[in-house]
């Protein structure tokens, strides 16, 4: 492959203004080490002018990109920015989500901070139990990366083949409607490009009927933020 230097960089008109760098791993944890302070004086070298007040200015948190499309890469996240992330959350109300994923992951921490706003409750599992807990805390909102649903699909497709039968069918369809719990109004998936096939899957088995479940793809919200929903700019 393509090996991608700094002097590249410098050269591409784009990442020179967004003062991309090339570290070392051994230069991330030196920098995980550092005062804040000396981080945010880095960081905004040659900013100035777009940073013009103490939350502009401040470094909340660092992020982890999912590394879909190759190495995973850490997005400095300052504090206007990760406040106006929470606050922008949807006002469904109290819900129930489950939390599995790192939590230097974007779409499953921003559920947990929106949740606590709201009066909401989060359910801490591992990833080997999510089946299991799924059904023993039957969220009402449920996002997970692609290769869960991958998973779910591909076992759906497999019975679904070796049956001729309508009523057999019907019963697949209905086991597999109730796998994230039986009450989800809002199913996510992100962190990686999904396919149609499955999206188009998930779309007629969880969203039945008036109270179905709205499903939505959040890909790429780490370096852009929840700007965009389904591959669409939010207005």
């Amino acid at each position: 492959g393509q090996v991608i230097t700094q002097a590249a960089l410098s050269e591409h008109k784009e990442m020179a203004q967004m003062h991309t760098q090339i570290c070392t791993l051994a230069e991330v944890a030196q920098v995980g080490h550092a005062p804040i302070s000396s981080l945010e004086a880095e960081f905004f070298e040659g900013h100035a002018a777009t940073c013009t007040t103490q939350l502009d200015r401040r470094v909340y948190t660092m992020m982890l990109t999912s590394g879909s499309t190759g190495r995973s890469k850490a997005v400095v996240v300052l504090e206007r920015r990760w406040i106006r992330e929470i606050v922008s959350q949807p006002e469904s109300g109290p819900c129930v989500q489950l939390s599995f994923t790192p939590a230097s992951l974007m779409a499953d921490r921003l559920g947990v901070y929106g949740l606590m706003l709201t009066g909401g409750q989060t359910g801490f599992i591992e990833s080997s139990d999510l089946e299991a807990g799924l059904l023993s805390l039957r969220p009402t909102i449920f996002s997970a990366p692609p290769i869960y649903f991958n998973t779910l699909f591909s076992a759906y497709s497999d019975e679904i083949k070796a049956t001729s039968d309508q009523q057999t069918r019907d019963q697949i369809e209905k086991r597999y409607r109730g796998a994230l719990g039986g009450r989800c109004e809002i199913v996510g998936t992100g962190g990686a490009p999904i396919s149609p096939a499955v999206l188009d899957w998930m779309r007629r088995i969880f969203n039945i009927g008036t109270d179905g479940a709205l499903v939505g793809v959040n890909y790429g919200c780490t370096e852009v933020g929840n700007i965009a929903t389904n591959g669409r700019l939010d207005e």
